[in-house]
């Protein structure tokens, strides 16, 4: 619940940031109209009762009725300001604005509206859901309408959500804005190929600097470069696929219950099936058995680290030294824990450091205060053999995990 409302007021920040205080003024309404609502959850009803956002609410709704223009974010200045000149040098213009909330859309092409400039014929675009009775979503023969519209002239400012991103057979625009900046590269390149097809065309993005704007502009600036450099290697991918025949399962450890068999398949497996020593350009191993939910290959990918996939027991391998084993927490338990003190034992032989996860990613308690007792008895199991034992939550964890020793042991040259 906690998180929850700490993610609601988040979001009240980025509104005031990116869309402007008219948008925060209808989503605290919002706010307090959802407390009503028996299926309102405990967050909402804990922040619509707090006196500091009813303060804030009271005084949007006093400049709302007085000065209803100190609301409006200065971006929509901006816009208004970019779209009058562009229909100014080239009255046949077509333009596309993409907006992140459909409440700052509604709000946009009202405003617009009230210029009563004939050069500026503006039309919401959005999609089918109908959010409240003044929000509703567009038919798929009434969107399609407005696209011939468009098409025509008769409309030719198309102030859009992320519907008109793909899919839709959008008329070649002239100028495209951005109103909000996008993190995802594949949206940022969408957006902006809704020009310059056919004819010349420009993209022009607005965003705040010191706000998340900015953030965001970034983020999507380096992974657009990243892209390209990914691109123009000649090496178009960097991972290779050495077996398609996994031999271990992620649900139990590769030692339980087997003895020297298995044994001799971890030999195997770490010494290369030729007995040499695997290229060292990949700096990390993945094994094939590895879960595909942790997305590790990715971003790996993504941060131009080497990467290798293989069949393997063992799950990450960090410059043939360092070990990280997933597990699960049931591991832990009392029935297990000799066999699984044996385990470790071959590990640290093998590998100069050995870092055991226990994945609570998708962990679903038998019982209440299951997953309390396990994150306990981990601890303590820590403690007893002097092992720092590791649990996570999110696989974001478990990708911080190897990104730090990877950065760690490049810096100290491996």
């Amino acid at each position: 619940s906690i998180n929850a409302q700490a993610l609601i007021l988040f979001h009240m920040i980025e509104l005031i940031e990116q869309q402007g205080l008219d948008v925060l003024f209808s989503y605290l309404k919002k706010l307090r109209a959802d407390t009503r609502k028996k299926s309102s959850s405990k967050a909402v009803k804990i922040l619509a009762s707090d006196h500091r956002l009813n303060q804030i609410l009271i005084e949007l709704l006093k400049y709302n009725d007085f000065s209803p223009e100190q609301l409006i974010h200065p971006k929509y200045l901006v816009l208004e300001s970019l779209l009058l000149e562009e229909l100014a040098n080239n009255p046949s213009s077509r333009i596309l604005v993409f907006v992140k909330l459909r409440d700052s859309i509604k709000n946009i092409v009202s405003k617009l509206k009230t210029l009563n400039n004939s050069l500026l014929k503006p039309s919401r675009f959005v999609g089918q859901t109908t959010k409240s009775k003044d929000d509703k979503g567009l038919s798929q023969k009434k969107q399609l309408e407005i696209l011939d519209r468009f098409k025509q002239g008769e409309i030719n400012v198309l102030i859009s959500s992320n519907v008109g991103e793909e899919g839709l057979d959008i008329a070649e625009c002239d100028l495209v804005i951005f109103y909000d900046v996008v993190a995802s590269e594949i949206r940022f390149i969408q957006r902006r190929g809704r020009t310059g097809r056919h004819r010349e065309g420009k993209v022009i993005i607005l965003y705040c600097k010191n706000t998340h704007d900015e953030i965001y502009m970034n983020i999507v600036l380096s992974k657009l470069k990243r892209m390209n450099m990914n691109l123009k290697s000649k090496s178009q991918s960097s991972i290779s696929i050495k077996s398609d025949n996994p031999i271990y399962s992620t649900e139990s450890l590769p030692s339980i219950n087997k003895a020297k068999k298995d044994k001799s398949k971890l030999d195997f497996f770490l010494n290369n099936s030729t007995g040499k020593s695997s290229s060292s350009k990949h700096e990390v191993k993945l094994s094939n058995t590895l879960p595909s939910r942790f997305g590790l290959r990715k971003r790996l990918q993504n941060d131009s680290i080497a990467t290798e996939i293989i069949a393997s027991e063992y799950h990450i391998i960090l410059f043939d030294k360092v070990l990280i084993q997933i597990v699960p927490p049931q591991l832990i338990k009392e029935d297990t824990k000799t066999t699984f003190t044996s385990w470790l034992s071959t590990l640290t032989a093998k590998f100069q450091l050995c870092i055991v996860v226990f994945d609570f990613v998708e962990f679903k308690e038998l019982f209440p205060g299951e997953e309390r007792l396990l994150k306990g008895s981990i601890i303590q199991f820590g403690k007893q053999h002097n092992l720092k034992m590791v649990s996570i939550d999110h696989s974001e964890e478990l990708y911080f995990i190897i990104k730090n020793i990877y950065e760690h042991s490049i810096q100290r040259g491996n």
